[in-house]
């Protein structure tokens, strides 16, 4: 009988969460650039452009990126929580997915779970300027002389970046 409750109780918090979260952005196609890199490596690793997509009718945010190494990486995010602080200022929250391969001197594949957490600026309708904070915890394999398995993989991903949305 716990477990049925707790699931409800978390079937409203997400469902009445999701609905104030969609308020935080605005609906239709967003598209746009982001910056990123990760707190954890001092921004000197994995740091680089990516294009930033919102696709109608689709709750998730993603991010595809190809950066030196050459590394391409692929996140998508659905934020389940957010309000707005005043008119052209909210926050959100959400959870989502990355993963990433790196093909230099030795291959690599990282993939796992990620949380992120974001402030939104809107100072017009058409233009969103966001930073997030993406708590994530995955697994790392590294091929060649030197491979390894590294679980849990942390890492602190930091994003910048501005949105168009039509």
């Amino acid at each position: 009988m716990k477990k049925i409750l707790s699931v409800l109780v978390l079937l409203v918090i997400f469902t009445t969460g999701t609905a104030f979260a969609q308020n935080v952005h605005p609906g239709g196609l967003g598209i746009g650039v982001m910056w990123g890199g990760h707190l954890d490596d001092g921004f000197t690793g994995n740091e680089g452009a990516a294009l930033s997509l919102k696709l109608p009718n689709n709750p998730f945010f993603w991010g595809v990126s190809v950066n030196k190494g050459p590394t391409i990486g692929v996140q998508g995010d659905r934020y389940f929580f957010g309000s707005k602080l005043i008119p052209t200022l909210g926050w959100y929250l959400g959870l989502g997915g990355y993963g990433s391969i790196y093909l230099g001197d030795i291959a690599a594949l990282e993939f796992g779970l990620r949380a992120p957490l974001g402030l939104t600026f809107q100072p017009i309708d058409l233009l969103e300027i966001f930073v997030t904070l993406a708590p994530s915890l995955g697994i790392s394999i590294i091929t060649g002389d030197d491979g390894d398995i590294d679980f849990p993989h942390f890492r602190w991903p930091v994003e910048i970046g501005i949105r168009i949305w039509l």
